[in-house]
């Protein structure tokens, strides 16, 4: 089953889970931002494909 899944930065993906054999432990980041979106740890691994960026790229506070 396939979702829609914003992140706060406005981005918007499509979130589809695959069954597996095993137990996955894994976690997405936003390719945008880089804030996690979902993090997970079963034998359904979440699938994400960015649909539309934002219309303005949020601010990052400066490195240092």
């Amino acid at each position: 089953m396939k979702q829609t899944v914003r992140c706060q930065c406005g981005a918007l993906y499509e979130r589809e889970e695959h069954q597996t054999v095993v137990r996955w432990r894994d976690a997405f980041n936003c390719v945008v931002c880089g804030r996690e979106i979902e993090d997970w740890s079963r034998s359904r691994r979440a699938i994400f494909r960015l649909i539309r960026r934002p219309v303005s790229l949020p601010e990052r506070p400066p490195s240092g």
